[in-house]
Parts: C-alpha cells; sequence; structure tokens
C-alpha cells in the first residue's frame, strides 16, 4: 500500500481543527477558510461524519459559573478482573467527567468536577472508595487548566509517519473526481 494517497488530507485536518476549536462555526464560514465551496465543504463533513471521525459536537462549559470549582484527577487501582464493573459504577457518577484506562502502577485516571472540597471528600470516601474492585486511589487537585491551542497539530504530525491504510476509512467511497 505504499504510495496510496491518505484519505484523510490536509483540508480535512483544517475542517476538523476548525470545528473543534468552534463546533458552531457556519459551513460557509469553514468553505471559506479551507478555500472550498459550501457544497464541498458540506461533503466533507458528512464524509467524515459518516466515518466515525467527527462523533459528536460539545460545548464547553466554565464549571465554576456551574458550582463545580474543583477539578482533581484521580489515580485508582482495582482489583484483576473488575474493569466493566468499576467502569459501570463510573459511567453513574455524575462527578466523573472523563474515565481512562491507563497502563503503569495505577489502571484507570479519572477526571474528576466537585462543588468545593467536602464534596470531593464525600465522593472520594463515600462512592469511589466503595465502587466494585478498588483497592486505592490517590488524588491530584488541579491548580489550573488551559485548553489545547491546537489539538490536531499532534495529528498532522503524526501523519507522516503512520501507515497509510491506518487513516484510510474501511469501505468508504472515494470522494467524486478523486483517483485512488
Amino acid at each position: 500500500m505504499a504510495g496510496m494517497r491518505s484519505w484523510i488530507d490536509p483540508i480535512d485536518l483544517r475542517i476538523l481543527e476548525i470545528l473543534e476549536q468552534d463546533g458552531r462555526a457556519s459551513c460557509a464560514d469553514i468553505a471559506a477558510a479551507v478555500g472550498l465551496s459550501r457544497a464541498s465543504c458540506w461533503t466533507r463533513i458528512q464524509t467524515l461524519q459518516e466515518a466515525g471521525v467527527i462523533v459528536g459536537y460539545r460545548c464547553r462549559v466554565d464549571r465554576t459559573r456551574v458550582g463545580r470549582s474543583i477539578t482533581c484527577f484521580v489515580d485508582v487501582a482495582l482489583e484483576n478482573g473488575r474493569d466493566r464493573a468499576f467502569e459501570g459504577a463510573v459511567a453513574r457518577a455524575a462527578p466523573v467527567r472523563e474515565c481512562h484506562r491507563t497502563t503503569g502502577s495505577w489502571d484507570y485516571l479519572l477526571r474528576v468536577a466537585a462543588r468545593d472540597v467536602r464534596h470531593l471528600e464525600g465522593f472520594l470516601r463515600q462512592r469511589l472508595a466503595r465502587f466494585p474492585g478498588v483497592t486505592g486511589f490517590r488524588t491530584r487537585l488541579c491548580l489550573r487548566s488551559r485548553p489545547a491551542v491546537r489539538p490536531l497539530a499532534a495529528l498532522a504530525a503524526l501523519r507522516s509517519a503512520a501507515p497509510p491504510e491506518a487513516l484510510e476509512p474501511p469501505s468508504l467511497p472515494r470522494r467524486s473526481g478523486e483517483v485512488p
């Protein structure tokens, strides 16, 4: 497959960067920014959605303005084989904003948003400590967060290292006028 043109091209990456920064950007504004017609831009966005590259749109919320002024990261250790039960409990825990399976000494990394230190302590002692399989955890408070400046810049850098088939969607038709 050497020499095969990658499915996600620089225009697609630019569209993704724009949408990642502003999920409400209009198709007309995106098209103007990438030098396409609105119809071509819309087709690309639809293709990216159908291929599962774009999996949804979100709004970013200032957590302090909705009563969640504490953000912390919690490393969690589990008994072997308890992942599924633990993940089920985490999915039902409102303070948990993200859950990541990790390597190393800890099994999971959670991002937790709490009203205050008392609320955080209650969640950790009364709930997290009792989740299935939890054998221990370590908490780190977040002092400041900054959004990623260019989240897809890393993807663009990886493109040259990735085999072409890794960026090729399965069984998706090519854009009209495009040759393999």
